[in-house]
Parts: structure tokens; C-alpha cells; sequence
């Protein structure tokens, strides 16, 4: 009982150490399944603080989540933009071609 109350010290701890990877499925699935076991395995009075990990767990996960899809659309609309200017200047350049009199 005494290992698993430091692990969950430790784990809350470095929790700015790994917070940024969460956003990751894999890894956020790993540390879902560490914290069901500590629900299994811990005493009823640190149930309290295992859910606040949980929650600050899953918090951050979603907000990973969130920043990478805000990340995608930006990324698509930086390529929209680029595409949509080379087709103007490419326009732009039929516009000033003059054919040579025979």
C-alpha cells in the first residue's frame, strides 16, 4: 500500500514532465489503465486524490487534442492561401503574355 501511495505522489508530481505527450492516444490510454489500478489498489482515502489526477490527466489530454486540431486547421488554411495565390499569379502571368506577330 505504501508503493502505491508514492507512485501516485510521484506520478502527480512530474505531472508537467509528461503533460504535453497526453495528447497522444497511445500514451493517455497507459496512463488511464495506471490510474484503474490505482482505483483498485489504493485506500478509500486517497480515492480523492486519484480522481484529481485522473481529471488533470484528462483535462490535458483534451486540451492536446483541441491544440492539434486548432494546429491542422491553420496548417490548412496557410496551404489554401499558398495554393490559391500561385493560381493568381499564374493567372496573372497568362494575362501578360503577348504572342509574338508572325
Amino acid at each position: 500500500k505504501m508503493e502505491s501511495d508514492k507512485c501516485l505522489r510521484k506520478l502527480d508530481a512530474c505531472f508537467p514532465l509528461y503533460a504535453k505527450v497526453l495528447a497522444d492516444e497511445v500514451v493517455y490510454q497507459h496512463f488511464l489503465s495506471i490510474i484503474m489500478k490505482f482505483k483498485r489498489f489504493t485506500r478509500e482515502g486517497h480515492k480523492s486524490s486519484i480522481e484529481e489526477l485522473e481529471s488533470k490527466i484528462t483535462q490535458r489530454h483534451n486540451a492536446g487534442i483541441a491544440a492539434q486540431e486548432a494546429e491542422e486547421e491553420v496548417q490548412q488554411q496557410i496551404e489554401t492561401h499558398q495554393r490559391s495565390k500561385a493560381k493568381r499569379v499564374r493567372l496573372a502571368d497568362e494575362d501578360d503574355y503577348e504572342p509574338e506577330p508572325p
